[in-house]
């Protein structure tokens, strides 16, 4: 799996601690520890639900509830850095 991982990052360029903007599971775990079901505004670059104008994660929610602790630690960029 090491080697997968190794392989898969040299072909995407994209290594575990890259940043990722598209990370929606630490904005839903984000709003979630914030007592929010819904993100709090629109992010045009995510597929999102729009439900009575509020927006909504539109994939299951499971890696929300894995990422909600460390949310909690480090804030919504999980990565530790910070734009």
């Amino acid at each position: 799996m090491v080697l997968a991982y190794f392989v898969i990052s040299i072909f995407t360029g994209i290594g575990i601690t890259d940043h990722n903007d598209y990370n929606s599971y630490a904005l839903q775990a984000h709003a979630w520890l914030n007592g929010r079901l819904d993100l709090g505004q629109n992010y045009t670059y995510l597929e999102l639900a729009i439900f009575k104008g509020k927006y909504f994660v539109s994939f299951p929610p499971f890696p929300s509830f894995l990422l909600a602790p460390y949310v909690r630690i480090v804030d919504v960029e999980t990565n530790g850095k910070y734009p």
